[in-house]
């Protein structure tokens, strides 16, 4: 029993681990996308940086996919875990005081969020393309991935798609972030306010602010 026991700890413990490092690929695709606001010579450089260099691009390539494998894995074993143990069916629970909107729906925004992966690496790393010029790098042609970005979030469809699912990121993060903390033993009666609030305020600069480039872009660009 207690084997079983410490083997769900670990694994909540892992899970907790993976979200956070997953958060922390998210701040900084973020902050790479920032760059479509500043320009296309801007967004262009940056990502010929990103992917100059094959080696360490398959190797973050690489990591992320673990991480999120690992992550998809565990959360589905220990939600299928969790529900087989109660004693009532899961949609007939009673809510309690602290469950949320995102909280009761975890696995389902995380099934959009993994179809909105799939789309959005389909969209961007496997669109077609012009190469253009750089203005850093004068004898290098490059992928136009701003032209690319930019003009799919002029697709009402695809722009409603995508800021769905950042809506739906920005709750799953918020809540995923705070529930880290707590499976790591962090998340303390004197800190819980601070946690909590912290939590969603994640989630909405980064659901917001990965929301804000499409609407620029399709209002005002």
């Amino acid at each position: 029993m207690s084997n079983l026991i410490n083997l769900s700890v670990g694994k909540k413990i892992i899970t907790s681990l993976s979200g956070l490092f997953l958060v922390s690929f998210v701040i900084i695709h973020l902050s790479g996308n920032f760059l479509l606001f500043v320009g296309q010579d801007a967004f262009n450089t940056y990502s010929y940086l990103l992917t100059r260099n094959k080696a360490i691009l398959y190797l973050l390539e690489a990591t992320i996919i673990v991480g999120f494998l690992t992550h998809i894995i565990l959360t589905a074993t220990l939600t299928y875990k969790n529900r087989k143990a109660k004693k009532i069916p899961y949609y007939k629970k009673k809510k309690l005081g602290s469950s949320t909107l995102f909280s009761s729906n975890m696995g389902i925004t995380g099934s959009y969020l993994l179809i909105f992966l799939v789309v959005h690496i389909k969209t961007f790393k496997y669109g077609d393309t012009q190469m253009v010029g750089i203005s850093s790098f004068p004898d290098v042609l490059v992928r136009d991935l701003y032209t690319l970005v930019t003009q799919s979030f002029k697709d009402f469809l695809y722009v409603f798609f995508y800021c769905v699912g950042m809506f739906l990121l920005g709750g799953h993060l918020s809540h995923g972030f705070g529930s880290a903390f707590k499976s790591l033993g962090l998340y303390g009666t004197k800190w819980a306010g601070k946690f909590k609030f912290f939590s969603i305020f994640v989630g909405v600069v980064i659901g917001g602010g990965f929301m804000s480039i499409p609407l620029y872009f399709y209002f005002i660009y």
